[in-house]
């Protein structure tokens, strides 16, 4: 094999890790084919009992911001109705194996044509957990410790028997940032890579692996120069973090003393631990899809949920976005374009009774007046002001001492257009730069064809953010920003030069952002603001930005 073959992928868990390659295949074992009727079935639900049976016993090794998470997954291959689809296509003739993925894909199909990216992710989980349940019919391999596991996406178990079994990194062909599998990786701070592709068949069981979590890179069989700059990479790593760790708990301020708020995005119920670790920190983007995928979505268990969340934050924001979802997945309407169809605040108007029941929960919720209510894809002020009836009805209803404050998603054209209308109707905003740039540009980043023209830096949405941004101000109103931009150094700084002062990230981005504006002064990123706005291309103003980064020195 040749030596210092490179191989790309995108980052999912940050780190650098040297091992010997564990390819994960499937065991080809003739005997699951030759089963039938109810051994079977017999044979697939023994499997099952023991998948849900190892996620259970596992998930107490894991901090409690996932363990529950575990326990749902643990759960749906508990559930009777799960099974039945399975004996239902047993019964039919087809092989245990077949039967086991068909069932999956059924509930895999619903979540992918959601226009929910957050539960299209989930559908890729949901077949790479179909995957694990034939590997097991079929026999597993023991992971060696100190490997470099290489598969085509991780599984929560598979997750789980990797870290227990001491591997230094995980490589996977497909995968997804915000899989369970991925957020277990990166809790345990193992590195790890996705969309490597063709990775299972280009490696060789048992070849020297360099991986690079943060870089995007891995490098087959490296020779010894690769190997000294690898462990060095891996010493200047460890430093870097005990460093970001001294600023857990300082106070997010610029050198020259301007307040710019860092929050953290979850998408879990059990993340919030990720955000006490930090302390002073609050959210400003909770995702509710997982709690409707899970079944909770029950007026009183969101009402537990958001009140323990809003509480172990306090005194700082909680802010709950409502059901980002699709029309499709609960009401079994196909639609041609989901994106353009029936999602979010459009959604939620044509299913008042769940709309209500999240409203009801977040304003009960609201007891120490920390919380936050926010609509996802709004699209015109109508659409918006009948939400806002709804809400104004719960809160008639319930006369809380504490109504949340009220806000909306900035996510389409329209409202970016708008936006000084909107200002004057809620509390706060807050720019969803992943959908904004979609709808903007008019280009889908989960199509490969054109998802090279996805640029969040591109000259129209910047325009359009720095838009928001100024009618926030006129109406004297917080504008944050969530989405992916945010949790890049450079797209955080350009955005601090628009003029924002909220920025939500991604976790694992939090101390990094938090050290960026610690290390700048506004009047600097201030220099460079008007060139942004006369920008004529995305790499205009990355140059920009990294101009300004190497002439202030600034750490990004």
């Amino acid at each position: 094999m040749e030596r210092n073959r490179k191989l790309y992928g995108t980052p999912v868990s940050k780190g650098v890790a040297i091992g010997k390659a564990f390819i994960s295949h499937i065991v080809h074992n003739p005997q699951v084919e030759t089963l039938s009727g109810e051994n079977a079935f017999a044979r697939v639900a023994a499997v099952l009992d023991e998948v849900a049976g190892e996620m259970r016993e596992s998930s107490r090794l894991l901090p409690l911001e996932i363990k529950r998470m575990t326990e749902a997954q643990a759960a749906l291959l508990e559930d009777s109705g799960f099974r039945e689809s399975i004996k239902r296509g047993i019964e039919s003739g087809l092989p245990a194996d077949e039967s086991v993925e068909r069932a999956v894909e059924l509930v895999a199909s619903r979540l992918e044509s959601s226009s929910s990216e957050y539960m299209r992710e989930r559908a890729g989980e949901m077949r790479s957990l179909a995957k694990e349940i034939v590997r097991f019919l079929s026999g597993t391999r023991p992971i060696p410790p100190d490997a470099i596991l290489i598969c085509d996406d991780i599984t929560v178990p598979e997750a789980l028997r990797a870290i227990r079994a001491g591997v230094r990194g995980v490589v996977m062909e497909r995968g997804a940032i915000t899989s369970h599998g991925a957020i277990i990786l990166r809790d345990y701070k193992i590195p790890a890579l996705i969309e490597v592709f063709e990775a299972t068949n280009v490696i060789e069981e048992g070849a020297t692996v360099a991986l690079d979590g943060s870089g995007g890179m891995l490098v087959v069989e490296p020779d010894e120069e690769t190997l000294a700059s690898f462990r060095e990479k891996m010493e200047d790593e460890k430093r870097e973090q005990e460093e970001l760790e001294k600023l857990i708990g300082i106070e997010t301020r610029t050198l020259n003393g301007h307040r710019v708020e860092v929050m953290m995005n979850l998408d879990l119920p059990e993340e919030i631990g990720l955000v006490e670790k930090v302390k002073r920190c609050g959210v400003g983007l909770f995702r509710t899809e997982y709690l409707f995928l899970t079944g909770r979505r029950d007026e009183e268990s969101q009402f537990k949920i958001y009140r323990e969340l809003a509480r172990a934050v306090y005194p700082y924001t909680f802010t709950v976005r409502t059901f980002d979802l699709g029309g499709d997945k609960v009401v079994g309407v196909q639609e041609a374009n989901p994106f353009l169809g029936m999602r979010g605040l459009r959604f939620l108007m044509a299913r008042p009774d769940l709309f209500k029941a999240q409203l009801r929960a977040a304003v009960r919720a609201n007891e120490l007046g920390n919380l936050r209510v926010m609509f996802p894809m709004v699209s015109s002020l109508a659409e918006f002001e009948g939400a806002k009836s709804l809400f104004m009805e719960v809160v008639g209803e319930l006369s809380p001492e504490h109504v949340p404050a009220l806000g909306i998603m900035v996510e389409v054209p329209s409202v970016v257009m708008m936006a000084d209308e909107f200002a004057r109707e809620v509390d706060f905003m807050s720019i969803g730069t992943n959908d904004l740039t979609q709808y903007t540009l008019a280009v889908d980043r989960q199509n490969f064809r054109v998802s090279h023209l996805y640029q969040q830096l591109d000259p129209a949405v910047l325009r359009g953010v720095r838009r928001v941004i100024e009618a926030g101000n006129a109406a004297g109103i917080p504008v944050a920003v969530c989405g992916e931009l945010a949790s890049d150094m450079v797209g955080a700084l350009v955005l601090i030069a628009l003029g924002v002062r909220e920025l939500s990230v991604s976790p694992p981005n939090y101390l990094r952002t938090k050290k960026l504006i610690l290390n700048l002064r506004i009047e600097d990123v201030d220099m460079i603001r008007e060139n942004i706005l006369s920008a004529r291309t995305s790499e205009d103003i990355r140059r920009m930005a990294h101009w300004l980064i190497r002439q202030k020195e600034i750490p990004a």
